[in-house]
């Protein structure tokens, strides 16, 4: 079973046309929904990713405040997590019934009317978080035949086989539209929503960066003047500099324009474990320190960082004619 931020190596050749030998990397014909496990964990991961990025927008009031029908946006996220741990409680007993590797953790009995009335920020970014990482966890272990076979499994999962808009994804459109409604300048400024945001964005893109033929990774192009490898070195680029806005002494040697796909690929992973410690160790009044060289705080410079590769994900996506969040 695939678990955390490790990249899935598994052939979905069945949910796409076949390359003809003039197949041109970016080129692949998509059918119109893959049935298959990785594009539904690429969809789980998506609609949760546009969430975080959506929330690093947000100020206190905005998160708290009640909607007309008496709901929030905190009273929404833990109410799909709690749903999502009721769905994996299902999801595991398919798993249980063939013996299968079941995840290290498992979805606890929740009593929803006292859980959503007492989560705080925190609290309520954590159940959001753990219960999207088990249902992925959960999906990795199930085959194609038992999430689409005759117990339809897939029809009790938050995602759309059509494109339509889920709950994730109403979400993400409602915060992004009533922050430029408002005009809202003031953030969080939170280190937990930054730290869930950077999961869920490299979850992103980890699963669609898995839907691809693995040799054709470094040449994939995402766009016509760029390349997925283009892509990968600057993200690292940028996290290298993020890291250097907390630890200077720990910033890693900057990649090279002709550096090796391997290369570029452990850098981002050994980047993305240094900036998670690095802002693990980091308090509130840290991030909201303006840069010494440029405009804005560290925090609104990690934002970018975390946009970045969001935006990533997405050309990538297009690329393979995959939907997108906001498309």
């Amino acid at each position: 079973m695939q678990t955390g931020d490790t990249l899935p190596n598994e052939p979905i050749s069945h949910g796409f046309e076949s390359p003809s030998p003039q197949h041109v990397p970016g080129e692949i014909e998509q059918l119109s929904w893959p049935r298959n496990r990785a594009v539904v964990r690429m969809a789980l991961a998506r609609d949760r990713a546009a969430v975080f990025v959506a929330l690093l927008s947000v100020d206190d009031a905005l998160v708290n405040e009640p909607h007309p029908d008496g709901s929030s946006v905190l009273g929404i996220m833990a109410s799909c997590a709690l749903s999502e741990r009721r769905i994996a409680a299902i999801l595991l007993q398919a798993l249980e019934r063939r013996g299968g590797a079941l995840p290290a953790e498992s979805p606890e009995d929740e009593q929803e009317t006292e859980v959503t009335a007492s989560l705080g920020l925190e609290s309520t970014i954590a159940l959001y978080v753990d219960s999207r990482r088990l249902l992925l966890d959960i999906i990795a272990g199930l085959s194609d035949d038992e999430l689409f076979g005759d117990s339809q499994l897939i029809s009790l999962l938050p995602v759309s086989e059509t494109g339509g808009a889920t709950l994730d994804r109403r979400l993400a459109d409602s915060i992004h539209r009533i922050v430029e409604q408002r005009g809202i300048t003031s953030r969080l400024d939170s280190i937990i929503v930054f730290e869930a945001a950077m999961r869920a964005v490299r979850k992103d893109l980890l699963t669609v960066v898995a839907l691809l033929p693995e040799a054709e990774r470094p040449s994939w192009r995402v766009t016509r003047a760029e390349t997925l490898l283009d892509g990968i070195r600057a993200v690292q680029g940028r996290e290298r500099t993020c890291l250097g806005l907390l630890i200077p002494e720990a910033m890693p040697s900057p990649l090279g324009p002709d550096s090796s796909w391997n290369v570029a690929w452990q850098g981002l992973h050994r980047g993305h474990q240094a900036l998670l410690r690095a802002v693990g160790k980091t308090d509130q009044a840290t991030l909201a320190q303006p840069v010494s060289h440029g405009e804005g705080t560290i925090y609104s410079a990690f934002a970018d960082l975390v946009r970045e590769e969001h935006h990533l994900a997405r050309a990538l996506r297009s690329s393979i004619a995959l939907p997108s969040a906001h498309d």
